[in-house]
C-alpha cells in the first residue's frame, strides 16, 4: 500500500474526534470467521481433468474445524460459497472472513459429482487486531480499511 492511501484513510480519523482514551487496539479486537481448510491453488491441467472453470481444492483440514464438521474431505474441490464462485484462496478467506456464526451452503466436487454441503462457520478461538500499536483517534473504521489494505 503506498503512502498516499494510508494517509487518505488515516487524516480523516485523526480529524473526527474520538476520545484519547480510547485505543486502537480496543476499538479493532473482532472475531473472525473460520472454516478450518487448508486449499491449494488449481492448475490448468487440474481444471481440466476435473471439468471446472473454478475452484480449490482441499489439502488437509484441522480436526473438529466447522468444515470437516460439515462433511468436507480431503480431495474436495469447493466452488461455490453461498452461490458466489470461488476462484482462490483468497476469494475463500474473504468469504467467511466477516461471517463468524453464519449458515452457507457450499457446492463442492468430490469424485467428479457435485454436491452441496450446508457449513455453519466458526469464530477462530480468541481474537484478531489489526496492528499491534495503539493510536488513539483513530476510528475503528478506518483501522479496518487499513487493515484489509
Amino acid at each position: 500500500m503506498n503512502m498516499f492511501c494510508l494517509l487518505t484513510l488515516i487524516l480523516p480519523a485523526l480529524a473526527s474526534g474520538i476520545p484519547a482514551s480510547q485505543s486502537v487496539a480496543d476499538s479493532t479486537t473482532t472475531k473472525r470467521g473460520w472454516l478450518g481448510v487448508y486449499t491449494d491453488e488449481l492448475t490448468k491441467p487440474m481444471l481440466t481433468a476435473l471439468n471446472v472453470d473454478h475452484g480449490v481444492l482441499v489439502t488437509d483440514l484441522s480436526e473438529g474445524s466447522p468444515a470437516e464438521k460439515a462433511g468436507i474431505e480431503i480431495g474436495d474441490v469447493i466452488l461455490t460459497l453461498d452461490g458466489q464462485p470461488v476462484t482462490d484462496a483468497s476469494v475463500l478467506r474473504w468469504a467467511v472472513r466477516d461471517r463468524p456464526g453464519q449458515k452457507v451452503n457450499a457446492k463442492i466436487r468430490r469424485a467428479g459429482k457435485d454436491e452441496n454441503l450446508d457449513i455453519t462457520i466458526g469464530a477462530r478461538d480468541g481474537t484478531e487486531s489489526s496492528f499491534g500499536f495503539e493510536w488513539p483517534g483513530m476510528p475503528a473504521e478506518a483501522m479496518q480499511e487499513v487493515g484489509r489494505a
